[in-house]
């Protein structure tokens, strides 16, 4: 599709979905509500490039040029993309390291990729042997539903980012945080199940315990 397919396209969902009709997304780009229709009605418009730039604001669209691309490099082997290493999770203490610059890349199999995948870089050893110190773990930021004994990407309250299994106890409404390192002193975290309604990052589906940093 080109530009104008695309962009008839999501403003005719965007209308549909999370405006629930053309008023409501007219009113919030402050744009005449004819435009909106005219766009959702396939006919040929001559709209102002201040109208389209509106409208693309409050669908939340973005032109992507190509020098907004991201530089990677190439990398050696088959099967294999590069993807940034953003955040640092602790398997211990609890870390909150966010940044928008990624702390590095390495080269990851692409049969690992899935769509909304994040690379957090482990701090700690108490998931040893399970997740080393140092390891890359991809996290499925789509997969937020809870299986019992499975290892999630958690956002403590006030503190960061923790690689923990998760369980559920119902009995005391709450979350429970647990290490597999069974050698070191790493008690397991409650949080209640008001404190946790939204603080799931994500689901572990893999870890790289070795791998070679990119840089460029």
């Amino acid at each position: 599709m080109g530009f104008t397919e695309d962009f008839k396209r999501l403003v005719k969902e965007a209308a549909q979905t999370r405006f629930k009709n053309d008023t409501n997304l007219a009113r919030s780009a402050g744009v005449a509500q004819s435009a909106v229709s005219m766009l959702n009605s396939n006919k040929r418009t001559g709209l102002q490039l201040e109208t389209v730039g509106k409208l693309m604001d409050a669908i939340g669209a973005k032109i992507v040029l190509p020098d907004d691309t991201p530089k990677i490099p190439d990398v050696d082997g088959k099967n294999l993309t590069v993807l940034p290493v953003y955040a640092v999770a602790g398997a211990g203490p609890a870390w909150d390291d966010e940044e928008s610059e990624p702390k590095f890349f390495i080269a990851v199999p692409m049969q690992y990729i899935t769509k909304n995948i994040s690379l957090l870089l482990v701090s700690g050893e108490s998931m040893s042997p399970t997740i080393l110190d140092n390891a890359v773990v991809g996290v499925n930021r789509d997969n937020a539903e809870v299986v019992q004994g499975d290892i999630y990407a958690v956002r403590l309250p006030y503190e960061g980012i923790v690689v923990k299994r998760l369980y559920l106890d119902h009995a005391k409404k709450c979350f429970i945080l647990r290490s597999d390192n069974k050698n070191g002193n790493f008690p397991d975290i409650e949080i209640s199940f008001e404190e946790g309604d939204t603080f799931i990052y994500g689901r572990v589906e893999w870890a790289l315990q070795s791998y070679r940093k990119i840089s460029f």
